[in-house]
């Protein structure tokens, strides 16, 4: 059986060059132009309990082709789905203009390779990124990696270690009283440790002051490869 990919690529010169690469690599490419394109067709695919292996993902994508803010968003909302936290992702660009200090700090929390093809330049073998990309490397071309030492400031990891473990066990889709017999905890202190996060994170500016349990785990989500809680 062939691995699946999903492309998300507006432009069709794009697609039909990285299309053509991925078949010749017997992929089969499910194709989607935006954002909300690619996530009805990752809900479609889920209800037939179908999966992907592998997204390839242009951060120009309509309707603001000229900046990278809808590809970013469709990661962190690929990377919020329980089955594909884990999936390979690759981002692209080929932005003339980019704020690639910015882009590299949400991509590397997002755990999604970046690869910046306009300064690339000369032959460029796509599959030579995803074989790699698949084998656990996180990459990054030259012209994104010269900005790291300015994407990935030094921040204090704002919570404890059983702070972590008890989001974790939420996010994991655990009832209090679950977290708590997993915790060997009281429930009370379940809903204690989830209060002092939503204080904590509120305190330094991380999350709304109005902020729920949702904007809680979202935040997890995002931030726990950041501070090395990928696994408790």
């Amino acid at each position: 059986m062939s691995n699946r990919i999903l492309l998300v690529e507006d432009s069709g010169l794009q697609y039909r060059s990285f299309d053509i690469e991925f078949k010749d690599a017997e992929w089969e490419v499910i194709r989607a132009i935006d954002k909300e394109d690619a996530l009805y067709r990752l809900r479609s695919l889920g209800e037939g309990g179908i999966t992907i292996d592998f997204a390839a993902i242009d951060l120009g994508l309509p309707p603001a082709k000229d900046e990278p803010r809808q590809g970013i968003e469709l990661i962190a909302a690929i990377r919020a789905m329980k089955e594909y936290r884990d999936l390979p992702i690759m981002a692209y660009s080929s932005l003339s203009k980019i704020n690639y200090p910015a882009v590299v700090r949400r991509l590397t929390v997002l755990r999604a390779s970046f690869i910046a093809i306009r300064p690339l330049g000369g032959e460029i073998r796509i599959m030579d990124f995803v074989d790699l990309i698949r084998r656990g490397y996180f990459l990054l071309s030259p012209a994104p990696a010269s900005n790291l030492h300015a994407a990935v400031p030094y921040h204090p990891d704002p919570l404890r270690a059983e702070l972590w473990g008890t989001l974790e066990k939420i996010n994991d889709g655990l009832t209090h009283n679950e977290v708590a017999d997993f915790l060997k905890i009281a429930p009370d202190t379940v809903k204690t440790r989830i209060e002092k996060v939503r204080q904590i994170l509120t305190e330094s500016n991380e999350v709304p002051i109005n902020a729920q349990t949702s904007d809680l785990l979202a935040w997890y989500r995002e931030h726990r490869t950041r501070y090395a809680w990928d696994s408790i």
